[in-house]
């Protein structure tokens, strides 16, 4: 479910129509909660690096 609505994202920029292939467009309802899913497995996995070579425990 997610990767078709993040499929093939239509826009209008300077009055031409395109089509984003890749990611969510800006102002998507899914737009927050992708961000908020891939930010915090972000923060867990550079925590744990940092964890590892003990700068931050």
């Amino acid at each position: 479910l997610l990767r078709t609505a993040s499929a093939k994202t239509h826009f209008t920029f300077n009055n031409k129509l395109d089509i984003q292939h890749n990611g969510v467009g800006m102002g998507a309802p899914l737009a927050p909660i992708i961000a908020e899913v891939f930010m915090a497995n972000l923060e867990t996995t550079l925590m744990n690096q940092l964890n590892d070579v003990g700068v931050c425990e």
